[in-house]
């Protein structure tokens, strides 16, 4: 459930411009009720599939914190390594 309380702490760390965006926060909440909902014991798990440079399809799964910022973190790091598309879904960890 997202409260005011919530809303207001995030636009108050939303100090750039482009990011104070309302559409921005509304994602980021979503983000963190889909974590939330997932969540087993602090930790979530994120199934991902695509496929690599060569045109090979693979699908991989990692269990992170279960923090948005952990996950905003891991998509970033794990994009930047990447050669083809992918794919990203948040599951329990116990149905990885």
């Amino acid at each position: 459930m997202i409260t005011q309380k919530m809303k207001k702490a995030l636009r108050k760390q939303c100090k750039h411009h482009s990011y104070g965006k309302p559409d921005w926060i509304a994602a980021r909440l979503l983000l963190f009720n889909r974590i939330s909902t997932c969540a087993e014991s602090g930790k979530v798990g994120v199934f991902i599939s695509g496929r690599d440079c060569d045109g090979m399809f693979f699908e991989r799964s990692y269990t992170i914190n279960a923090s948005v910022m952990g996950y905003v973190k891991f998509k970033r790091d794990y994009i930047y390594w990447s050669d083809g598309t992918q794919n990203f879904y948040l599951q329990k960890p116990s149905e990885l």
